[in-house]
């Protein structure tokens, strides 16, 4: 299967069912900083695997989105709006993750400074990838799921990749409890749960003192300790779950034997 980035050449009909029928993995933090981030660096570039810059929230993004419903949001009943713009929604989206589209503004991960001489950064077209994503999704009802299929798809196209190439979709949830959202949506999912040496909950604890002391708390302690007793426990409870685990230490050493 073929695309390319010129639209009009583009069969989104056709793009769509293959997008929809790519098995879904998505990695997992399992430990507090287990290196999930750069675990997910590693596939970036890979032509069959259709991803996105990073850790994505979506849930998050999904249910307090004010083009789907308004500024009630915080209420404890919520209706979606009557009326929703494919292309407000998307564009909302673009720009509360303006990091992930332009990475000259994401400074926490270092991806404003790319390169071997640390002074690249990736731009994607925000415009672009609104308008690939309302043709991905236009004969498609806006729901949790497929607004995530989309915007996975439309970042790719975005970016000039061959969808029709992607053997898998890579969603980097990031955190276990946001996995419960995509066992709802998709039928069965491959999990990558990234652990870490139980012993780096001391130096993680300092370096979060030292470091960034105005969000430490007794209670941010706890959830860390749990974090390192608990490891995939939460995630092998989870049903529909196909489970892998990676150690943040063994990261060097395949890389030594591949």
């Amino acid at each position: 299967m073929q695309n390319s980035t010129n639209k009009s050449d583009i069969d989104y009909n056709n793009l769509w069912n293959h997008i929809n029928n790519l098995p879904l993995v998505t990695i997992v933090a399992a430990a507090s900083r287990p290196g999930s981030e750069f675990l997910h660096s590693l596939f970036d570039s890979h032509p069959e695997i259709l991803t996105f810059d990073g850790s994505l929230p979506f849930d998050d993004f999904y249910d307090k989105a004010i083009t789907l419903w308004g500024t009630k949001i915080n209420m404890k009943i919520k209706q979606r709006l009557n009326t929703i713009s494919l292309s407000d929604f998307f564009y909302e989206f673009a720009w509360t993750h303006v990091h992930k589209f332009n990475s000259n503004y994401d400074n926490y991960e270092r991806k404003d400074k790319l390169g071997e001489k640390g002074n690249l950064f990736n731009k994607i077209d925000i415009n672009s990838f609104v308008n690939h994503a309302i043709k991905l999704l236009s004969s498609n009802k806006l729901n949790r799921q497929n607004a995530l299929l989309a915007i996975y798809g439309a970042f790719a196209l975005a970016r000039g990749e061959d969808v029709g190439l992607k053997k898998v979709l890579l969603h980097n949830a990031h955190h276990v409890r946001r996995i419960d959202y995509l066992i709802q949506d998709f039928k069965k999912i491959k999990v990558i749960c990234s652990v870490r040496d139980p012993r780096s909950y001391f130096s993680n604890t300092q370096s979060l003192w030292d470091y960034s002391p105005s969000i430490m708390s007794s209670t941010v302690n706890y959830d860390i300790l749990k974090r390192v007793l608990d490891e995939c426990t939460p995630v092998t409870e989870k049903k529909n779950c196909d489970i892998r685990v990676i150690l943040q230490n063994d990261y060097t050493k395949s890389q030594k034997q591949s």
